[in-house]
């Protein structure tokens, strides 16, 4: 009993008012302050830090403190970093199947990175800064050809080509500081070619269709592809016959069901919220949102001395590409042949068409803090102008190609940020001059906008 007492009595001394107190515990009893939590792998004490009101608790080494309850990009968030650092020292195309990067800092240093002609995405992590520099630059790649232009009767008269469709984009990074652009863009189509000497006594040929088929979830979805410009023709008598006629506009790409658009939007929360990347591969990646190309311009036509032809029309602009949002312009119809002019004693054409401009793909940018001089943009490419006619008939000019349709562009960033985020639609390209009384080509039309989110963290 007294050995009971004893073991009794010093045990209590432990706890007594003011002694102090130890493990996981500080300050003096009775009542010790819970300081750190010891967990079992380690096993490691974590110190209890600062705790702000509204946030979440996480580890940092061996530390307990709060952070904002923001969303993000699934567990990773901005990544784990396991790629290290990179920083540009030239304009770099990553490697084949480097499409999905982790870095602790990227430093573009007005450089442009993108990625190869094999990959069909491009999804980049840090954990720490994105520094784009002055102008640095991340894009994609083609992913869609513009139709050809048609070859004119002079090569000079040649239709311009369609614009292509990019690859798309999707930054995470805690931070972007410096000015550029990340881009989904469309590119512009080609212009066509202005009339001049030399060259065969002949019609223009049509140019080509763009794509109508786009990569969605790893299926091809079928719109309407863009139009391609006609070619333009001659005719050999002083009054125009029917056969001087000028070439066809090409017709606007239209986009895709609305059955399309809810699968990609669940889509995005497949990668952006559950990094399930389990279907990333080959081109028929469903990380593919790529939306079609323009169509091609058609080529001038051409008159050579002494063949007898009197008048030459203008060739048809090509249509534009449409994203799987909006969809692309249509081109303008050549310049009709006049009655003003004489039998040709020069050389002399109608103008070659514009191409229609590409549509923009997808493009989603996540940072907590992004600077004013950043440029998010998935607009449409711009239609090419058409070529101008010359000679001493009356020879009609080259229409100008449709817009692109505009794409998606996604910001999700800080509060109050002044940074861009675009989806214009393309604009049209201009008519090419006629001569002679040679009508002027009819006007092509821009492409429409496509959507532009900016959403506040």
């Amino acid at each position: 009993m007294a050995s009971t007492q004893k073991l009794l009595t010093g045990r209590s001394s432990q706890f007594a008012d003011g002694a102090p107190a130890g493990g996981d515990l500080s300050g003096t009893y009775p009542d010790p302050t819970v300081s750190a939590i010891t967990e079992t792998s380690g096993p490691t004490a974590l110190v209890i830090g600062t705790i702000t009101d509204g946030e979440f608790v996480k580890r940092s080494g061996a530390t307990l403190i709060s952070a904002g309850a923001s969303l993000g990009p699934g567990p990773w968030i901005y990544g784990a970093g396991q790629d290290g650092a990179l920083s540009l020292g030239g304009n770099t195309t990553l490697a084949a199947g480097d499409c999905i990067r982790q870095f602790t800092d990227l430093s573009l240093n007005g450089f442009t990175l993108t990625i190869t002609s094999t990959d069909t995405y491009l999804i980049i992590y840090v954990s720490g800064t994105l520094s784009l520099g002055s102008g640095g630059v991340i894009k994609g790649v083609t992913a869609s050809t513009g139709g050809g232009g048609g070859s004119g009767g002079n090569a000079s008269t040649n239709g311009g080509a369609g614009g292509s469709t990019l690859t798309s984009i999707l930054i995470f990074a805690k931070a972007i500081t410096g000015s550029g652009t990340i881009s989904a863009e469309g590119v512009s189509g080609v212009n066509g070619g202005n009339a001049d000497t030399g060259g065969a006594n002949a019609n223009g040929n049509g140019g080509t269709a763009g794509d109508a088929n786009v990569r969605v979830f790893g299926t091809a979805i079928t719109g309407g592809g863009a139009g391609a410009g006609g070619g333009s023709k001659q005719t050999v008598a002083n009054t125009p016959p029917a056969t001087g006629a000028a070439g066809v506009a090409g017709a606007g790409g239209t986009t895709f069901v609305d059955t399309t658009r809810k699968n990609i939007i669940n889509d995005l929360n497949q990668v952006i919220f559950r990094n399930d990347f389990s279907s990333l591969t080959g081109s028929g990646s469903p990380r593919c949102w790529n939306g079609a190309p323009g169509g091609g311009g058609g080529g001038g036509g051409h008159a050579s001395v002494g063949a007898g032809a009197t008048h030459v029309a203008g060739a048809g602009g090509g249509g534009g590409g449409a994203s799987f949002i909006a969809s692309g312009g249509a081109g303008g119809k050549g310049g009709d042949v006049g009655a003003a002019g004489t039998q040709a004693t020069d050389n002399q054409g109608g103008g070659g068409g514009g191409g229609g401009g590409g549509s923009g793909g997808l493009v989603i940018v996540w940072s907590d803090s992004v600077p004013s001089g950043l440029i998010v943009s998935a607009n449409g490419g711009n239609g090419g102008n058409g070529g101008n006619a010359s000679g001493a008939g009356g020879n009609g000019g080259g229409a100008g190609g449709g817009g692109g349709g505009g794409g998606l562009a996604i910001l999700v960033a800080n509060n109050g940020n002044t940074a861009t985020c675009q989806a214009n639609g393309g604009t049209k390209g201009t008519a090419g001059g006629s001569v002679n009384g040679g009508t002027s080509p009819t006007t092509a039309v821009d492409g429409a906008a496509g959507r532009a989110w900016k959403i506040y963290l």
